[in-house]
């Protein structure tokens, strides 16, 4: 399955109950002389998730959107719903409540059709 190339790991929560903030440094750096950022400042800065080459823009991307395309539509959702664990939440959002929303929705996708057959795929090539 396509799913396997991509896959969904435990400990999500870990990574979204950080604060993600902008050094400050970085901030009034842009607010006091207004300039633009270069695409490795901006990827250092933790802006963009990846920089692509402007030669090979287009077939980068292709590849991108081939590499999304490829996984099952209910895995693609899930990702989506761990990533956004702590934006969604009107609670004060803890650690512990990260992991407790990240454990119900990994049961729910486990429990799937199409975790059931990710499971199954996986013992059967093992």
């Amino acid at each position: 399955l396509a799913a396997a190339a991509a896959p969904i790991l435990p400990g999500a929560a870990a990574l979204t109950a950080r604060c993600r903030a902008l050094p400050q440094a970085l901030v009034n750096d842009l607010v006091i002389f207004g300039r633009r950022l270069s695409a490795s400042e901006a990827l250092q800065g933790g802006l963009v998730s990846r920089v692509l080459w402007p030669d090979r823009f287009d077939e980068q991307v292709q590849n991108i959107a081939k590499d999304i395309a490829a996984q099952p539509l209910q895995t693609i959702i899930l990702k989506k719903k761990l990533l956004n664990l702590k934006s969604n939440s009107e609670a004060e959002v803890t650690f512990l409540s990260c992991l407790e929303a990240e454990r119900d929705l990994l049961v729910e996708y486990w429990t799937s059709v199409e975790g059931q057959e990710l499971l199954r795929a996986t013992l059967d090539s093992a």
